[in-house]
């Protein structure tokens, strides 16, 4: 029977008891089942959540189950000495506070346990409000622990996130860098590829401007026929002519320096017809000269387009001369290069470039797109690579298919923001 008098002492226990909150498990070890029953009793009084046991074995089989703020040890068990089972609970959980309560006590055995770790050294004989004390001095000690390993545990988690931050910003800066890298060299190399093409084109732009140069020779001459012999009738409608054969040459002229100047990517609004359209006469002369027939079928729906407009008139141009190259072993049927533009689902602009070449095997197919992957003796094999990652850099896709008969078609994404 657990007596009234200590237990409402100084307001200990009682009406409060049972309000306590944030109390610790509390497991006892006692071999005698009475006493087991009255410190049980009294503990859950104070508002513990007390489990007990009257056995070494049994304690240490519910501490390795079950998590315990402070364990009540009494030195005097069956299977084991009180130190020896101290010593147990403090390797099984290092934060468990032990009180020790025995009714046999000597200096050197309070040593021996205090040595061990415990926490306080409570005689049985004393006054019961001691053990109580010291219950709730460690439970509240076993809380500032795990309050205190909770802060270590943020503050390490805290510095290893901020570590982990510092380490992916450093790296977000580098990749961004990388991505900077990337972008310059790949504009490099697509400045590199533009003047590769114009060498390569080079004949068909003499034969081009000889034309208009040829025609304002001819004018010219005309004009110092017409002032020597004084017939001025035709004069001024002679050097319109040669005017116009100048601006001529000069659009000629324009249009290679716009294609091989070296400048920054811009985006704006692009008409993609209009680039269509001018890279088509860039190779007017040599479609002739190879005798192919160049058709387009150009939707007026197409809205501007947000992209760079040297970009795409690179991807087009590389595209009509690969067209060119796939049909000049062809000694037998028409050499027809055609251009089809429309919109696709009302947000992007699709154009299709096809040929009556040679068409493509399902091994060129896999890794046509590939850097370094050429099926010309001469080709450095960058072109279509280089293409595909403008387009996408717009947002866009690009790719081919063999046509059902001959040939093959380059099919392109582009949306209109």
């Amino acid at each position: 029977m657990i007596n009234e008098t200590w237990r409402s002492r100084k307001g200990i226990g009682m009406s409060t008891s049972t309000a306590r909150q944030g109390l610790s498990r509390l497991l006892i070890i006692e071999d005698s089942e009475s006493q087991l029953r009255t410190i049980t009793a009294i503990m859950e009084d104070e508002g513990f959540k007390a489990v007990g046991c009257t056995t070494a074995s049994a304690a240490l089989e519910r501490l390795q189950r079950e998590d315990f703020g402070v364990a009540v040890v009494d030195l005097r068990l069956p299977d084991l000495s009180g130190t020896q089972l101290v010593e147990k609970i403090r390797a099984l959980n290092e934060r468990v506070i032990v009180v020790i309560n025995t009714a046999h006590s000597s200096f050197d055995s309070a040593k021996d346990a205090l040595n061990l770790g415990a926490f306080a050294y409570v005689e049985k004989a004393g006054d019961p409000e001691e053990l109580i004390r010291q219950v709730h001095r460690a439970s509240r000690a076993h809380l500032e622990r795990c309050v205190e390993g909770l802060e270590t545990a943020v503050a390490e988690r805290t510095q290893a996130l901020q570590e982990a931050n510092k380490s992916l910003r450093q790296e977000y800066v580098q990749r961004k860098r990388a991505e900077g890298q990337a972008r310059r060299n790949q504009d490099e190399l697509a400045h590199a590829m533009r003047l590769s093409m114009m060498g390569e084109m080079l004949s068909g732009l003499a034969h081009e401007l000889n034309q208009p140069l040829g025609a304002i020779c001819i004018y010219a001459d005309a004009c110092m026929k017409m002032l020597a012999s004084g017939s001025l009738d035709e004069f001024a409608e002679t050097l319109e002519k040669v005017s116009g054969q100048a601006l001529r040459a000069g659009e000629i002229i324009s249009r290679v320096q716009r294609f091989v100047r070296k400048e920054k990517p811009l985006r704006s609004g692009m008409d993609l017809n209009a680039v269509i359209r001018d890279t088509v006469s860039m190779v007017e002369m040599e479609a002739g000269l190879d005798g192919i027939t160049m058709l387009l079928d150009l939707s007026d729906r197409i809205s501007p387009i947000t992209a760079d407009s040297v970009q795409i008139q690179q991807v087009v141009l590389n595209l009509v001369r690969n067209a060119f190259d796939a049909m000049k072993p062809m000694e037998t049927g028409e050499h027809i290069l055609t251009i089809h533009s429309w919109v696709e689902d009302g947000n992007a602009a699709t154009v299709t470039i096809g040929d009556t070449g040679v068409g493509l095997s399902d091994k060129v197919l896999a890794r046509m797109f590939e850097p370094f992957f050429t099926t010309k003796s001469d080709g450095m094999g960058l072109g279509l690579s280089i293409s595909r990652s403008i387009v996408e850099a717009h947002g866009g896709r690009l790719w081919a298919t063999p046509n059902p008969d001959r040939g093959a078609t380059f099919h392109i994404v582009l949306p209109f923001k």
